[in-house]
């Protein structure tokens, strides 16, 4: 195995087996994600590396190659996984440790230059998304599929069965919308920004219902706009994030006509989707004030 060259806190020139995880020694454990997965600092060879470990479902498998198969842009790119091995039940996957602004820390820590270097590079990645897209007149029933399976999940609250009704009528009179490439959970806490040099490292790729760019949009949309990474924070750090989001989020809303239709269909499932994964009542009172505003625009 070849000697390891720091750059930074990116990790270069590493040639891994198959047994690396195991073989590196557990530095530190950090919370398990909100998705299942578990995450470790790792000491390999003298650098601190990130192992994660989920589930090996095939849904697990088919996020990990939407990371490993993003194409990067001049500002953007996915943080690169040195290895992915099936573990005992669960997928092994070990990344370099990548240091930047994530989560709440873009509304408390960046500056009016940063703020449009961010902007400006996520702008490029959903404008290439937007253009590679094609519209298609036969993916109805995954949004159809997803609807039925709100409404039957008995933790959506019954006031809530009229509102994914009507999504499912509006959704039959769409003839056509983007299909495309997609993050899938494109939120702050999802982006790293490097602000020595203006880059967007992508991490955790999610597998969504539909692939689409309005999926990434709607996610942006929960955190810029409606406040998802700040909503835990002090009245103050919430008027910040207000204020950024609104910046941000015209900066990068680019919609004809026909994707703003089903963009507003999109955004309440993105929210809805929330309600069976509440552990708290922030996150609830949170999800009925964003599903108040959005109704007013269906």
């Amino acid at each position: 195995m070849s000697q390891s060259k720091v750059l930074g806190s990116k990790v270069m020139g590493l040639d891994f087996d198959v047994s690396v995880c195991a073989q590196s020694k557990v530095v530190k454990d950090l919370d398990q994600a909100h998705s299942g997965a578990t995450l470790d600092l790792r000491l390999h060879k003298g650098q601190i590396l990130v192992c994660k470990r989920m589930p090996a479902t095939d849904r697990s498998w088919r996020c990990l190659k939407k990371q490993k198969e993003f194409l990067p842009l001049d500002k953007v790119s996915a943080v690169e996984v040195l290895s992915s091995n099936a573990v005992s039940g669960e997928v092994e996957v070990l990344m370099p440790l990548t240091r930047g602004v994530v989560g709440v820390e873009y509304i408390t820590s960046l500056s009016v230059e940063e703020v449009n270097s961010f902007s400006s590079a996520l702008s490029s990645l959903l404008l290439r998304s937007q253009n590679e897209a094609i519209h298609s007149s036969s993916q109805h029933h995954l949004i159809t599929a997803k609807i039925e399976e709100l409404r039957a999940n008995h933790t959506v609250p019954k006031s809530y069965r009229l509102l994914l009704k009507h999504l499912d009528l509006k959704i039959k009179t769409i003839p056509s919308f983007r299909i495309g490439t997609c993050h899938g959970d494109l939120t702050l806490g999802n982006m790293i920004f490097e602000k020595d040099t203006g880059r967007l490292q992508l991490i955790d790729f999610l597998d969504t219902y539909i692939e689409s760019p309005l999926i990434d949009l709607a996610k942006l949309e929960q955190d810029l706009v409606f406040g998802w990474s700040s909503r835990y924070e002090n009245p103050e750090v919430r008027l910040r994030a207000k204020i950024f989001g609104a910046h941000v989020f015209d900066t990068i809303k680019i919609l004809d006509a026909q994707d703003e239709k089903l963009f507003n269909i999109i955004r309440v499932l993105n929210t809805l989707r929330i309600l069976p994964y509440c552990k708290d009542s922030t996150t609830e009172e949170w999800v009925r004030f964003v599903v108040t505003q959005q109704e007013q625009i269906l």
